[in-house]
């Protein structure tokens, strides 16, 4: 049967859904890492001097990111609906008996793969540019 799906295919659906997991994994991206140093970029240029103003990406960051997420993951359903897969309802492990059956394991998703992906690349590059990169502003410590 998947096969048959498969011919049935032209090439620009093809290119659609290649373009679409590229959309997912970029909006990953730039939901863990872009969003993050937007916020604070624009609250350093908007406000000098005011150290409250950093409330505003406090707050502003996890609802842009939330936001980016639903968008994520209405794209994901699109991609689901294109690609002739469908989201399936599953519990989670932690809900299952020890001792229950062990089924197969689900395939991940495109929106699964692409975040755990860019959550990964951004601890990774959190962590580079607080070692290497950051200077610090202890008393007593030489400022930069």
């Amino acid at each position: 049967m998947d096969s048959a799906i498969r011919i049935g295919r032209t090439a620009s659906r093809t290119v659609l859904e290649y373009f679409m997991i590229l959309a997912i994994f970029l909006g990953s991206l730039v939901m863990w890492i872009g969003l993050p140093v937007g916020w604070l970029w624009l609250v350093t240029r908007v406000v000098k001097g005011n150290p409250e103003a950093f409330a505003a990406a406090l707050f502003g960051c996890p609802v842009t990111m939330t936001l980016l997420g639903l968008l994520l993951a209405r794209l994901n359903a699109s991609y689901l609906r294109l690609s002739g897969g469908h989201a399936e309802q599953h519990r989670t492990a932690w809900l299952k008996s020890l001792s229950g059956e062990r089924g197969a394991r689900r395939p991940r998703t495109v929106l699964e793969t692409s975040m755990t992906i860019s959550v990964v690349l951004a601890l990774v590059a959190i962590t580079i540019w607080f070692f290497f990169f950051a200077h610090s502003y202890m008393p007593g410590l030489p400022a930069p």
